[in-house]
């Protein structure tokens, strides 16, 4: 009988043990998601943000005349690319 319960005692101990790593691994993984969220909300403010810039940028080359469009052609290029940039690095981060 006595043997059975220090296996008992042993066995609760070991499973205390392993319950508490898991509890442990558990803590830290929603840590992690919750860095990851942070950081998410951080890409898409940024992402929102280019994509306010390329928009507005955009709508200044559809008022100018048939003349100077051209000449914000450039600009809207070049903020189109960069948003195209920050999303396909921002979906490969998070896929």
């Amino acid at each position: 009988m006595a043997e059975k319960n220090a296996y008992e005692e042993k066995t609760d101990a070991q499973l205390k043990e392993l319950d508490a790593r898991i509890k442990l691994m558990e803590a830290k993984m929603e840590q992690v998601e919750a860095q990851a969220k942070i950081e998410y909300k951080e890409r898409l403010e940024d992402l929102r943000s280019k994509r306010e810039e390329a928009r507005s940028r955009f709508e200044d080359l559809k008022d100018t005349g048939a003349d100077a469009w051209q000449d914000l052609q450039q600009g809207v290029d070049g903020a189109v690319k960069e948003l195209r940039q920050a999303v396909n690095e921002a979906a490969s981060r998070f896929e």
